[in-house]
């Protein structure tokens, strides 16, 4: 094995250990931008990129109940780009494999505490979302974990939007009030991606107001 690594220690966490060791040898500064990782981690770009665009748009709608929106937004964009930076190493527990990847690694412009938020949202991506047993979400503020829930389902919902992974489903328009949210969606393939993120969107419920997704097929010759 590495030295330096555990053998106990998750293959994510394992992995970009060893990463940092190679770079070390090459005498390469050991901290990543969004973009070395993607690219060290084999991200399909233009699912992260379609992704990161829905989450900021949700997001956006979201802001009058985002404490910090503009950091929050740049957050939630980061996250989404990274959501799947497992993938490659491990399908099946690639949220698990990502969180381990994000936490370890040192990313530009982003401090401890965002790269465990981010770490945390990349975690609950998919599969089943328990704060409680997460111990970098129970290392954060109570404030700092309902910031990142509130990342977290905004990716869930952007993730769901694009199930076929086929970048066609867009917003149309969310509109967002005490009560309720309801978000208009078009594309070909609109209908199945909306019921995807409407299952996705537990989290989504528990910290803002519950989301309804009204969906409209494109027709040949129609835009808008």
């Amino acid at each position: 094995g590495s030295p330096g690594i555990h053998r106990n220690a998750p293959r994510g966490f394992a992995c970009a250990q060893r990463c940092k060791q190679k770079k070390g040898r090459k005498k390469v500064p050991l901290m990543d931008t969004i973009a070395s990782l993607c690219d060290r981690y084999g991200v399909d770009m233009d699912h992260a990129r379609h992704v990161a665009a829905l989450t900021q748009q949700l997001l956006e709608a979201a802001r009058a109940w985002l404490p910090d929106p503009d950091r929050l937004i740049a957050l939630g964009e980061t996250a989404a780009l990274l959501h799947n930076v497992g993938m490659k190493l491990d399908e099946a527990h690639h949220h698990t494999v990502g969180r381990d990847i994000v936490a370890s690694s040192e990313i530009e412009g982003v401090d401890a505490t965002e790269r465990a938020m981010l770490a945390c949202a990349v975690r609950f991506h998919r599969k089943k979302v328990d704060p409680e047993a997460e111990p970098l979400m129970q290392a954060l503020t109570e404030a700092q974990r309902h910031s990142t829930l509130l990342i977290t389902a905004a990716l869930r919902v952007a993730d769901g939007l694009d199930y076929h992974g086929r970048q066609d489903t867009r917003i149309v328009a969310l509109t967002i009030d005490p009560e309720a949210a309801l978000l208009r969606v078009r594309g070909s393939y609109c209908h199945e991606n909306a019921a995807r993120a409407l299952a996705k969107a537990g989290v989504w419920n528990r910290v803002l107001p519950p989301l309804r997704i009204e969906a409209r097929m494109d027709r040949p010759g129609t835009d808008g």
